[in-house]
């Protein structure tokens, strides 16, 4: 299993069946490269590629295995599945001489396509895994916010735990003016003609939720939204103040 955080699927990349297949075509590769005889010298760069990536790029790294160091195996690892199943098609057909080979060779391809679509889209996906408690609330927080003028201008209220300069927030919203609220709210913060002209946005961690009423009372006009994760975890909360005519 993956063990990097931002990706973190708790399963094999393979599923069981593909994996035994691919466990048992790496061997064959193998064995028809080195020892094989006759030696199957078309085999060499698929098997050098394999073993090259798994000891320099999973052995050789810090804290392995790593999917953003071995992402480059997903090539040979589809040309091993492809020559174990082109192998077995033919000792099929020789044993049933009925069997058409290509389109059982072509069956085993669409449903390996299939296993692998359906292992991230219906799978991996729908299980919202994320690089940590930041990136979860940026990557929940970031479509509520687009929804938004661009020319509102942000306060947030995250810190310690969170900050504005988060990475995935200016990467995801570029163009947005957003500022920290440090320290906690002690009194109403101004109104300030020239930004309420635009629009003002505010957003609030859980931890600071409590200060949203003080910015209630200095902007009653505005409105609240509340972020939560797929799974009901409430995230932030937004509070949106219109612009003035």
């Amino acid at each position: 299993p993956d063990r990097t955080v931002w990706y973190g699927l708790r399963e094999p990349l393979l599923g069981p069946w593909f994996g035994t297949l691919f466990l048992l075509g790496l061997g064959f590769v193998s064995l028809r490269t080195f020892i094989g005889r006759p030696r199957d010298e078309r085999l060499a760069p698929i098997t050098a590629w394999w073993w090259g990536g798994v000891i320099l790029g999973g052995m050789l790294t810090e804290s392995p295995p790593s999917s953003q160091r071995l992402i480059t195996l997903a090539v040979p690892t589809c040309f091993v599945l492809a020559a174990i199943v082109w192998e077995l098609v033919d000792l099929a057909v020789a044993a049933w001489p009925r069997l058409t080979g290509r389109w059982l060779a072509t069956g085993v391809g669409l449903l390996f396509a299939m296993s692998s679509i359906w292992l991230y889209f219906g799978e991996f996906t729908p299980q919202r895994l994320y690089g940590g408690p930041q990136a979860k609330v940026a990557m929940e927080l970031v479509p509520a916010l687009q929804a938004y003028d661009e020319a509102q201008t942000i306060y947030f209220a995250g810190a310690p735990r969170m900050y504005w300069g988060f990475a995935t927030l200016p990467y995801l919203l570029p163009g947005r003016t957003g500022h920290d609220i440090h320290d906690p709210l002690l009194s109403p913060p101004p109104r300030d003609p020239v930004q309420l002209s635009h629009g003002l946005i505010y957003v609030f961690l859980p931890e600071r939720l409590p200060e949203l009423e003080l910015v209630i009372q200095a902007y009653p006009e505005g409105s609240r939204r509340s972020v939560s994760a797929p799974d009901g975890e409430f995230l932030a909360e937004i509070y949106v103040v219109p612009a003035e005519p």
